[in-house]
């Protein structure tokens, strides 16, 4: 991983988009949550130097993948996977 602060963002970002997808109803505007947390993530990975943004967001991109291929709820599969392509798209 990319040390004590790449583990300390992905732990939390990891959360909040978890926590999101979780308890997001059917019917809620969670696209406007979901923008500002990736905002908020990409800012925090610009203070790492390049190398080690790349790999945390690597390493989230991943999680966030299995965790939406094994999701049985539509919805938390539709908010990781927005999740994903934001992330993916802003590296």
């Amino acid at each position: 991983m990319t040390g004590v602060r790449g583990r300390e963002l992905y732990r939390r970002y990891h959360r909040l988009i978890d926590d999101l997808a979780q308890s997001a109803e059917a019917g809620a505007d969670w696209r406007a949550e979901l923008s500002a947390q990736i905002e908020r993530f990409e800012a925090d990975a610009d203070a790492l130097d390049s190398a080690s943004a790349r790999v945390l967001r690597e390493e989230l991109c991943e999680q966030l993948e299995h965790e939406a291929l094994h999701s049985t709820r539509d919805l938390a599969r539709e908010i990781l996977i927005a999740a994903l392509k934001q992330l993916e798209l802003g590296g």
